[in-house]
């Protein structure tokens, strides 16, 4: 009786076992943007689909800074997105001081928001890998 009293213990456990790891949702990872480029001052890369907004990252020897690049903020032009970096030279827009004249190491990443308004993440995608860098000296316009 007592065998039975565990196997029948035991069996449970792996029901609710395979009931909670069947019922979570799988995540996703979004895809790197793609054909990261820097021509002058204008940083354009390809669009991702599902991405609701992109991280920039502006690495300087061993200080990091990153910020969100809303769409609002980027020109659209079909298939791939792009902002002017001179645009918010010393403005603050970037969460930091931009400095003219530092050269700064540039990257950027996707990411999905399930609500913008609120900014609460998706749980079924995971950001984006970043892109690898290119280099960007800070210039006045």
């Amino acid at each position: 009786m007592r065998k039975l009293k565990t196997f029948v213990l035991l069996g449970l456990l792996f029901l609710c076992l395979g009931v909670i790891v069947g019922c979570s949702e799988q995540q996703f990872a979004l895809d790197t943007p793609g054909d990261l480029e820097l021509n002058e001052n204008i940083l354009s890369w390809n669009k991702i689909e599902d991405a609701t907004e992109y991280q920039l990252r502006f690495r300087q020897g061993k200080r990091t800074f990153q910020t969100l690049i809303a769409p609002d903020s980027v020109e659209d032009n079909s298939e791939r997105l792009q902002i002017d970096l001179t645009d918010h030279v010393g403005d603050g827009f970037f969460n930091f001081i931009v400095e003219v004249g530092e050269t700064y190491d540039v990257s950027i990443r996707a990411r999905r928001l399930s609500n913008p308004e609120e900014a609460l993440f998706d749980r079924r995608f995971e950001n984006s890998a970043w892109t690898n860098e290119v280099k960007w000296t800070a210039c006045s316009i």
